[in-house]
């Protein structure tokens, strides 16, 4: 229930795909291409509906009609990633309480432009396309033919997600005493998230991050121009060091 207060909550996860580890990775939807088609199918609907929908509606009902739509997709994004709770490998939960909105709203936008800062030097430091030298087992699987390069499998490697949202009410707090060291944790905070977002007129702000946003290892696809291949563990626990490792 709604006690006045507002949760700023931070969860970041890091999915790992292989290539044939025999867990599903082959399947039509799974794997890390499926993963990201299915994020940016929602991160799609979301344009639509506030670039077509909100510039035609009243301007008192647009700021509710925002909030509803932001939730909706923060709830299917949270989602999609219970879906792929066997993938998580790595994952961190912090959440704070603070007493009103103004406040939680400056809080939600320092963590968010804090979260933005580690996701860029992420992607510049790393994300470098076809610059970047691919890892031993990627490059095993890599075929060149006629100067272009491209794989004949499937994805090795990381992508990594940051949650962030703001939200009234403190049923949706996350309580770990000992920290997070178990998928289904993670699982149950994704759950209640995906919940407690749709609650009318309860989220003050959310931001999702992701890295690689598109992946160019698949099938026979010849790689193009900014295009990128997955993250490494140890690229991914350099910006984020303090990830538990989930069991």
């Amino acid at each position: 229930g709604d006690t006045g207060g507002v949760s700023v909550i931070r969860v970041r996860l890091a999915l790992e795909f292989a290539y044939d580890t025999g867990n599903g990775n082959t399947e039509e939807g799974l794997g890390a291409n499926g993963f990201l088609a299915e994020l940016n199918d929602e991160k799609q609907l979301l344009q639509t509906d506030i670039m077509t929908m909100l510039p035609n509606m009243p301007s008192e009902i647009q700021g509710r009609f925002r909030r509803k739509v932001m939730g909706n997709h923060l709830s299917n994004v949270a989602t999609l990633l219970r879906q792929y709770q066997p993938f998580i490998k790595y994952g961190s939960i912090d959440s704070m309480r603070v007493p009103f909105a103004e406040e939680a709203l400056r809080e939600f936008k320092q963590i968010k432009n804090e979260e933005r800062d580690s996701y860029v030097s992420m992607k510049e430091t790393f994300s470098e396309g076809d610059e970047r030298e691919p890892t031993q087992q990627q490059k095993s699987v890599m075929i060149t033919e006629e100067g272009k390069t491209f794989a004949k499998s499937n994805t090795d490697g990381y992508i990594m997600v940051t949650i962030l949202l703001a939200i009234k009410g403190d049923h949706t707090t996350i309580p770990l005493p000992l920290g997070l060291s178990q998928r289904r944790e993670m699982g149950r905070a994704l759950i209640r998230i995906a919940e407690d977002s749709t609650v009318e007129d309860c989220l003050v702000g959310s931001e999702i991050f992701c890295l690689p946003n598109k992946i160019y290892i698949d099938d026979g696809k010849i790689m193009e121009q900014g295009d990128e291949i997955l993250l490494t563990e140890a690229e991914v626990l350099y910006v984020f060091p303090d990830l538990s490792r989930l069991s």
